[in-house]
């Protein structure tokens, strides 16, 4: 398998992780196949819609600015009043999220 395959087959996996954990918490989620828009994963509830960035790094210290300048695009996407706007990055040494709001 290719470096692109790989990556997206990984990316692809950690937007499930983040699915899995949304639905738990009673949203309703759409992943965005490919991610060729500004957000990987749409959610929603009775009261809230979201809109999440999901990314992955090695080390978060080292790739944490990276990452940031790669959601300018859903920073800047106009949308509802209720609709939050957020980062999610796995970080893989401490296989946790790092969760982000970048607007609300």
């Amino acid at each position: 398998m290719n470096k692109m395959g790989t990556n997206y087959s990984k990316g692809r996996m950690y937007e499930y992780k983040a699915i899995e954990e949304l639905k738990k918490q009673g949203y309703y989620c759409v992943r965005a196949a490919q991610s060729r828009g500004v957000a990987d994963i749409v959610c929603w509830d009775i009261n809230h819609f979201r809109l999440i960035q999901v990314k992955s790094v090695k080390n978060l210290h080292s790739n944490w600015t990276k990452k940031w300048d790669e959601v300018k695009g859903l920073v800047e996407l106009p949308a509802p009043v209720n609709c939050r706007k957020e980062l999610w990055v796995w970080n893989r040494a401490k296989m946790e999220w790092k969760k982000e709001v970048l607007t609300e």
